[in-house]
């Protein structure tokens, strides 16, 4: 008798199956859509329509950041600047005149020596190492002029050192030096 009513439940069940399929005409006809003419669909109909992005992107000449980023863009810059967006050419030719070299040797085993150039009227200069973690490893007074200053290592552990040249309190450039000890 068990037998009997597993193969009559499952007869049931594939002939439910079998007739739910073959009554609809898709997979995406619902029951209550059977025997009615599906609505034809474009998968992309909802982003093609008035959400559409524009073929081209216009600005209207008059406003300040299009002034703004057309200033940026131009090469030989007019006089007639807002000078709140950009540096003076004398704060720009000092800034190009603060340098510092990479050191050398590096990676660096009892010495290294590095090259400065600064120019302008600063009050005070600075050359400063710090280790990973940010603790500060040496700093060196810096005179106003172009110079080499030859830094000992030896004391130092094997690892990476960020060195910095500050210029009256604004850092200027950072750089990187490997100390390895053979």
């Amino acid at each position: 008798m068990r037998i009997f009513t597993h193969i009559v439940t499952g007869a049931i069940a594939v002939f439910l199956t079998v007739s739910v399929a073959l009554g609809q005409k898709t997979a995406g006809q619902s029951r209550l859509s059977i025997g009615k003419d599906p609505k034809k669909t474009n998968a992309n109909s909802n982003l093609l329509g008035k959400n559409s992005l524009p073929k081209s992107l216009t600005f209207n000449s008059k406003t300040n950041y299009t002034q703004y980023y057309r200033d940026l863009l131009i090469v030989n810059k007019s006089k007639q600047q807002d000078p709140k967006s950009t540096l003076s050419s004398a704060a720009e030719s000092n800034v190009e005149k603060n340098k510092i070299s990479n050191v050398y040797p590096n990676p660096a085993d009892s010495y290294t020596t590095l090259d400065y150039v600064i120019d302008g009227d600063y009050n005070s200069a600075s050359l400063s190492f710090y280790n990973l973690l940010g603790k500060p490893v040496a700093d060196f007074d810096l005179t106003k002029s172009s110079d080499k200053i030859r830094i000992n290592t030896s004391g130092w552990e094997s690892g990476f050192y960020m060195y910095q040249l500050i210029v009256n309190g604004k850092k200027i450039a950072t750089k990187k030096l490997l100390v390895r000890h053979n």
